[in-house]
């Protein structure tokens, strides 16, 4: 039966395929992301990407359905449970495996409005974290009626309006955020699945300047309620603001950040430029025959620091670009840390996994991935063409756990009505290991309406 099911899925999608162009993001989930933004020096994440119109306007109900097959190689990780608690680091970049491998289904409408305005709002459906982590087994779209309670309720992770015109871009929605020349930016990361945001551009013909509000979950774990309810001024809320600039000067780019952090209290005019703590960033990007840069960040509450250097290089032979760096990431013991926990340096979201049951407030840290503690090389290279990418990531190093290494290795070629891919990852961390492989093709409709 699902056989049949998959076959009229196929044939539905023949007469229904079409393509558009607009002003749109590009993340590293898009199989063009490479192509497009090899040699051009990108120091903004994601990418806005235009190109030429097909009509003035357009409306699109879009369906991703995954036909894949995963093989779990090691297993050594046991996911931290509990009921509104918090996780520990390790868990946000074991969660990146999930992220990666275990989509159920995505329904949505993405459109657009000449190329000034776009939108999408996706229902992104995964395997629940303790699901796939405990039992060890994707849920795939086909089974559906019999697996529904092994959902992750963590959705939707990618919608947005955005508007541009010019030097303008406005942006609303749950996206992606970052800006500078690194892999693992030191103040804003982008390699937190997402951000609640409101982010304004302006880029002009050598400055670039963005601002954004960030919104979070505002649930307490116990130790965060006890320290709470002793003070009759705390309000349960998080938010940060976020501002950014470039400038250009011939073959340098210099940058600057500004993150100030909210927490306990309610978000006022004056935290535009100042907050009880935050972080202060910068960064230098030298672009010639190398592309050389520096990046460092300051907890300007706690006076921690984090810094960061890398080269690469990049070639483009027509039909084929190449992208190759290495990088190092130094950070301070408990950088991310304040005496009230509610006000440390994390941004936080609610998972919530049925079976087994979990609700876990995910705490990713605002700036290294890994987080503190921390002194780690990354390794990044990338053969990219029009339709897909070929990618190898090696890091290794410690941080507060231990021991830390991640190898991952991902080709992905979009043919037909889809993408069809090959991934493996490996990460390890202190006594904590987990590695599979996946082979899958992403049936993607996109049916005008």
């Amino acid at each position: 039966m699902k056989n049949k099911f998959i076959i009229l899925i196929f044939l539905l999608s023949l007469f229904s395929l079409q393509i558009f162009s607009s002003a749109r993001y590009l993340t590293f989930t898009d199989y063009n992301y490479y192509y497009e933004t090899i040699g051009k020096n990108i120091l903004e994440y994601p990418y806005v990407f235009e190109t030429e119109l097909k009509n003035y306007v357009k409306n699109y109900f879009y369906i991703k359905l995954p036909i894949k097959h995963e093989n779990i190689l090691s297993n050594n990780y046991d996911i931290t449970r509990g009921w509104y608690s918090n996780t520990q680091i390790y868990d946000t970049y074991f969660r990146e495996i999930l992220l990666e491998n275990a989509e159920i289904f995505t329904l949505g409408f993405k459109g657009y409005y000449y190329n000034d305005f776009y939108y999408q709002f996706f229902l992104d459906v995964y395997t629940g974290e303790t699901s796939y982590f405990i039992d060890g087994k994707i849920v795939h779209f086909y089974e559906l009626a019999e697996t529904f309670e092994k959902f992750s309720m963590d959705m939707p992770k990618y919608s947005y309006f955005l508007l541009k015109r010019d030097s303008f871009e406005l942006s609303v929605g749950r996206t992606p955020l970052s800006l500078g020349p690194m892999y693992y930016d030191l103040t804003l990361s982008k390699h937190i699945p997402y951000y609640d945001n409101i982010n304004l551009n302006l880029n002009f013909d050598s400055l670039n300047w963005k601002t954004a509000l960030l919104s979070m979950v505002p649930f307490l774990d116990e130790n965060e309620y006890a320290i709470a309810f002793e003070d009759p001024d705390f309000v349960a809320m998080r938010n940060a603001v976020y501002h950014g600039f470039v400038y250009n000067y011939e073959k340098i780019n210099f940058g600057a950040s500004l993150l100030n952090y909210i927490g306990g209290k309610k978000l006022g005019l004056h935290n535009l430029f100042f907050a009880e703590t935050g972080s202060i960033g910068s960064f230098v990007n030298y672009n010639s025959f190398l592309d050389i840069n520096f990046e460092n960040a300051f907890n300007y509450n706690n006076k921690k620091h984090s810094l960061a250097v890398g080269i690469s290089k990049d070639l483009d032979f027509n039909k084929i670009k190449l992208l190759s760096s290495i990088e190092y990431y130094y950070v301070e013991k408990d950088y991310f840390e304040h005496e009230i926990p509610y006000k440390s340096l994390y941004y936080r979201t609610f998972v919530l996994s049925n079976s087994p049951g979990m609700r876990k407030h995910y705490d990713y840290p605002l700036g290294f991935f890994y987080g503190d503690d921390a002194s780690v090389f990354h390794f990044n290279n990338v053969i990219a063409f029009e339709k897909g990418y070929v990618r190898l990531i090696n890091d290794f190093g410690k941080n507060k756990f231990g021991d830390l290494k991640k190898t991952q290795i991902k080709a992905l070629y979009n043919f037909l009505i889809g993408d069809f891919s090959l991934s493996y990852i490996d990460i390890k961390s202190g006594d904590k290991d987990f590695s599979s492989f996946k082979i899958s093709y992403d049936i993607i409709l996109e049916l005008g309406i």
